[in-house]
């Protein structure tokens, strides 16, 4: 491993510490706003605050390049979280989060159908089936599993499919300006897709709820550190290392989250928590080696 490859790793591992804390940011702010509304908020405000980031605008560069930008908001965005947060809506936070953590894999095997610079090995997909083992044992975390409902898992694979036609399009994207102008576009087509469906639903718009300290927090929270840097972050690692070989990284969110949960919430820590951690990292460190080895 160089060592420009060594910081993208460093890079990756501060993004899933990130993405990993929206569980509990969510959780809080969800006691005050509605899933859509939530949405249109952090990213309408990912959006601002990328603009410090790179603050120039531009024409769109071809037709191809702008479609997939809107393609980018709406599997990486829109999509994405619509699917995630209306399957919590009608399940379990357990149940949802396995069947999204099965988006390393559903990224590999996509990946290797569109992508003729992406192959799947008989290795990556060991590792991608042991750490998917252990995102189950880390949800799981001692308590009796709980029945699925076949409509809340569909809204949970579009979730799942979404991410891995994401991580796809952003290979695909051939751009002349950086990565955080096409992170930007990604929030502004995530928050015009989603529009029609916040206007039918949206509740009144209350002022006070976000000048609730906890709220201006965690908001902020999802919008810049879970959002603008997340994305940006991601989407250069994504460049540089590959779609198949970021997205493994994706199974440390549970293990992150378990620890973050039992430190500020104070949840409860198992045994099935601990050996599932031995899976996720058994699991994504079989994967590394047998693409660092080609």
């Amino acid at each position: 491993m160089n060592k420009k490859h060594f910081i993208y790793y460093i890079l990756i591992l501060t993004t899933i510490l990130f993405w990993s804390s929206t569980f509990i940011s969510t959780k809080i702010l969800l006691e005050d706003f509605k899933p859509i509304d939530l949405f249109v908020y952090r990213f309408v405000l990912a959006y601002l605050l990328t603009i410090p980031f790179y603050p120039h605008f531009h024409r769109p560069e071809s037709l191809k390049t702008e479609l997939l930008e809107v393609a980018l908001g709406i599997t990486g965005g829109s999509l994405y979280f619509l699917g995630e947060s209306y399957a919590i809506k009608y399940s379990t936070p357990a149940n949802v989060a396995i069947i999204v953590a099965t988006a390393p894999l559903a990224t590999i095997f996509l990946a290797s159908r569109f992508l003729k610079s992406e192959k799947i090995t008989k290795q990556v997909t060991l590792g991608g089936l042991i750490a998917l083992a252990g995102v189950i044992m880390v949800v799981y975390n001692g308590i009796a599993m709980p029945y699925i409902e076949p409509f809340s898992s569909l809204l949970a694979l579009i979730s799942v499919v979404s991410w891995g036609f994401y991580s796809i399009i952003l290979k695909l994207i051939d751009s002349k300006y950086p990565t955080a102008y096409i992170t930007r576009k990604t929030f502004f087509w995530a928050v015009v897709t989603i529009l029609p469906l916040y206007f039918l639903t949206k509740a009144p718009f209350e002022p006070a709820l976000f000048l609730k300290p906890v709220n201006a927090f965690n908001l902020l929270m999802l919008a810049f550190f879970a959002s603008t840097m997340a994305y940006a972050i991601w989407g250069k690692a994504t460049l540089a290392l590959g779609a198949a070989k970021t997205n493994n990284f994706i199974y440390l969110i549970p293990l992150f989250t378990l620890i973050e949960s039992s430190i500020i919430l104070g949840e409860p820590f198992s045994i099935f928590a601990v050996l599932g951690a031995v899976l996720i990292l058994s699991g994504v460190v079989i994967a590394e080696l047998s693409r660092s080895t080609k």
